[in-house]
């Protein structure tokens, strides 16, 4: 099966079905029988045409409309082919010959739209707002509530780039690669000198100090990257993930990096343990908002009703994790959000109803700090 073809089924599956990319594509047998030089072209089909399908759709809605065509499978083709004509660079007769004969019945419907839309994109958008045709309303409005209208439109701008990949090295610390890489391929991947850890992951963790030979419980640990920052600083640790295929990929990044930590698959709300600990770090499920740079479907597949129900289990992790924290310890609540029900509000609501938790340290990190970081939350909650 062709891989553009293959493309534009998987934008069907991710936008209509609500499926992430990664699993999307993993569970596609036709684009597992692909070569990986061709299952890279798709990922990067989807990729694109994902990140700026507001503007895509925008271009195609005017030719569209007016033929009254409302075939569903050629308009996915249509913004598949419009994305790679616009963003890929792929010279233009390559694309359109293709698409076009991939068009059955459309064929003179995709060949007349794409050849218009090469014609005329930049006087087509120029009357239009490049960042926000590109996001739902629900979470630009959720942005502008809690950082205010101009911060929200920066947020979404600085997302809308191509992302960038952070490695933390155990000799010199955080280093950034400019885009995202096969790590595995590396200079000191195998001899284990580095791991993947983005920019704010890691200041969740730095910000908690010394932390040499205190006892720590990370919750949601997998796939591991604060495992094994909480482990290279000297932590005694103890990994939990309700996912046991996550785990293995946890420990073997342990193996790689030789690095050792308890490891348990468990749900957070049954957990046996024989102690409590001198910091509980729960890195709680989210929306992950604040990786739309690198998951731009996360714009097309979650909603606000999904924050809601996410809220509601964090909360419920929250007071599960609070049980193991020992006398004078630390609860750590992170997460990769933007929104505020899964950060600030989240607290808020916690320690009105646990008043022997008080907040030691606060941070919000926003994707216009630090030339692009993933948006993220982190407070560290004092026990009495």
């Amino acid at each position: 099966m062709n891989a553009r073809a293959i493309a534009a089924k998987l934008l069907t599956k991710i936008v209509k079905d609500k499926q992430f990319i990664d699993f999307a594509m993993q569970n596609y047998v036709a684009y597992g029988n692909l070569p990986a030089r061709e299952q890279s072209f798709v990922a990067a089909c989807l990729y694109t045409t994902l990140r700026y399908l507001g503007e895509i759709d925008h271009l195609i809605n005017r030719h569209l409309k007016k033929s009254g065509v409302k075939d569903k499978s050629t308009f996915m083709l249509l913004r598949v082919a419009v994305g790679e004509v616009l963003y890929m660079q792929t010279p233009n007769y390559a694309v359109v010959n293709e698409y076009v004969e991939l068009a059955g019945d459309y064929k003179p419907l995709v060949n007349a739209i794409l050849q218009r839309i090469i014609k005329n994109q930049n006087s087509t958008l120029d009357k239009v707002d490049k960042v926000t045709i590109n996001y739902p309303k629900w979470l630009l409005g959720s942005w502008a509530k809690a950082y205010g209208k101009q911060a929200a439109h920066n947020i979404a701008a600085i997302m809308l780039q191509e992302p960038y990949m952070d490695l933390y090295y155990k000799d010199s610390g955080l280093q950034r690669q400019d885009k995202v890489t096969d790590v595995t391929k590396l200079e000191g991947f195998t001899e284990g000198e580095f791991w993947v850890q983005d920019y704010s992951s890691v200041q969740s963790v730095l910000g908690l100090g010394d932390i040499k030979g205190k006892t720590i419980l990370d919750l949601c640990a997998a796939p591991g990257g604060k495992t094994s920052l909480f482990c290279h600083l000297g932590a005694d640790v103890t990994a939990v993930d309700i996912s046991e295929n996550r785990l293995n990929r946890l420990r073997q990044n342990l193996d790689r990096l030789n690095f050792s930590a308890k490891v348990m698959q468990a749900d957070i709300g049954n957990l046996n343990l024989p102690d409590k600990y001198d910091i509980v770090f729960l890195d709680a499920p989210c929306s992950a908002t604040g990786t739309i740079r690198k998951h731009p479907e996360l714009k097309h597949v979650k909603t606000h009703n999904d924050v809601l129900e996410l809220a509601s289990t964090q909360a419920q992790l929250l007071i599960a994790a609070s049980k193991w924290v020992a006398a004078g310890g630390i609860l750590a609540y992170a997460t990769c959000s933007l929104q505020y029900e899964e950060g600030e509000g989240q607290i808020k609501k916690f320690i009105a109803v646990n008043p022997q938790f008080k907040i030691l340290h606060e941070q919000r990190i926003l994707p216009t700090d630090n030339n692009g970081a993933t948006g993220f939350y982190y407070c560290y909650l004092y026990s009495n």
